[in-house]
C-alpha cells in the first residue's frame, strides 16, 4: 500500500488517480511494480510540460510491462 501524504493535501480525483495507477501496477511483471512506484512518486512533484512528459512516458513503460505479462501468460503450455 501507498501512503498518502496529508488527509486534506489531496484531492478526490488525485485519490482516484492513485488508486487507478496501483490497479494499473498489479498488471505489471513484479520486477517493474517498485520502479514504476517510484517514478510515479516522484514525478508527483514536477508541473507543466515536464510532468506530462514525464507521465506519459511512464504510462508507455505501464503499457509495454503489461504487454510483456500478456506474452508471457499466452506463450505458457496447455495442460492437456
Amino acid at each position: 500500500m501507498t501512503k498518502l501524504a496529508e488527509p486534506g493535501a489531496l484531492s478526490a480525483s488525485d485519490i482516484a488517480l492513485q488508486v487507478d495507477f496501483d490497479t494499473q501496477l498489479r498488471l505489471c511483471m513484479r520486477k517493474d511494480v517498485y520502479r514504476f512506484k517510484r517514478r510515479y512518486h516522484d514525478c508527483q512533484a514536477l508541473d507543466g510540460e515536464k510532468l506530462t512528459s514525464t507521465l506519459t512516458k511512464l504510462l508507455l513503460d505501464v503499457e509495454r510491462s503489461q504487454a510483456r505479462v500478456k506474452a508471457r501468460q499466452q506463450a505458457l503450455p496447455k495442460i492437456t
